[in-house]
């Protein structure tokens, strides 16, 4: 099975796009992402001014940044992308000559440093029962869940 059509000579492979993040993000408000785009077949890579990928943040229909892809290497470099806390998820797009669109995702979870702090209410033993109820109040500083977390005393 062809990829091209016989009649236009248009490809219609996609384009290959690998997009790559730091491994750590905790405490971070930017990312610098990297990735590697290459087009298929009689396809070549487009833009406006040279081959570009685009960058499109938490499922956003319109790009954060774009970056000039290398010609030579095929790597492209978004820097200082903005972190916010929790989940940010990433998609990086890049087009050929055909209209062929190749995408790359990567999620990154963000934190603030520190983690969440306990605070207990205070406590007035209520006789000789083996089991007392400790009650208090859980918070985080990053604003994260804490939707199913547990707390345990030792």
């Amino acid at each position: 099975m062809s990829n091209m059509n016989s009649n236009t000579g248009v490809t219609t492979i996609q384009p290959i796009v690998d997009l790559t993040s730091a491994s750590e993000t905790s405490g971070l408000t930017s990312v610098t992402l990297t990735g590697y785009a290459q087009a298929q077949g009689a396809a070549s890579l487009i833009g406006t001014t040279g081959a570009f990928a685009e960058l499109f943040g938490n499922g956003g229909v319109n790009p954060i940044a774009q970056a000039v892809i290398n010609t030579t290497t095929g790597a492209f470099t978004f820097t200082d992308v903005p972190l916010g806390v929790g989940a940010n998820d990433f998609t990086v797009q890049v087009t050929d000559n055909f209209g062929n669109t190749g995408t790359s995702n990567i999620v990154t979870d963000t934190r603030v440093a520190g983690g969440p702090s306990i605070t207990f209410d205070p406590y007035t033993a209520t006789g000789t029962s083996v089991t007392q109820t400790i009650s208090g109040t859980v918070t985080t500083t990053d604003g994260a869940s804490l939707q199913g977390s547990h707390v345990n005393l030792d």
